[in-house]
């Protein structure tokens, strides 16, 4: 898949496009992927060689930096939320689940799921989470309110 948010993205790769080669880099697996971008820093360019529909193409991805925050106390991590991912919930702010961090909220399946609230606190971006979570009493329960793709809202506390 591909990050709504990413640089990847905004260059133009899709979903289902098979990268070959990055900066003449041959890329024959995932941690060849990750290794040569871990060795980048955001906002430089790489080039990128990819097949799609079985045509070689190539393009310039500038690297952008992902953000994310793990809220351990839940065992979540989680990233900005792009606009379609927003309106795909029907909701105006909110964060995405981008990583389970144990086994028990990996059995819930909430990735790409939408955290909207936490105490009672609208979040709109990381920085927000990081605040919030950061001002939380850690022997109080965190509240957390998500929101499915049918605009439903749930709220569950954790403790």
């Amino acid at each position: 898949g591909i990050d709504a948010e990413s640089g990847a993205k905004k260059a133009g790769l899709k979903k289902g496009d098979v990268i070959l080669k990055i900066d003449n880099i041959r890329i024959t697996k995932f941690a060849d992927l990750t290794g040569y971008l871990n060795t980048k820093h955001p906002n430089e360019t790489v080039t990128v060689t990819f097949l799609r529909n079985g045509e070689q193409n190539q393009t310039a991805v500038k690297l952008i930096e992902y953000e994310s925050f793990a809220i351990t106390a839940i065992g979540l991590e989680i990233t900005n939320a792009s606009a379609e991912e927003l309106a795909e919930c029907q909701v105006e702010n909110g964060v995405k689940i981008s990583k389970a961090l144990n086994q028990t909220m990996e059995n819930e399946n909430l990735i790409g799921i939408i955290i909207t609230e936490i105490n009672q606190q609208k979040v709109h971006n990381v920085d927000d989470v990081r605040e919030v979570i950061g001002n939380a009493n850690p022997r109080n329960p965190l509240s957390v309110t998500f929101a499915v793709p049918n605009g439903e809202k749930k709220t569950f506390v954790f403790r």
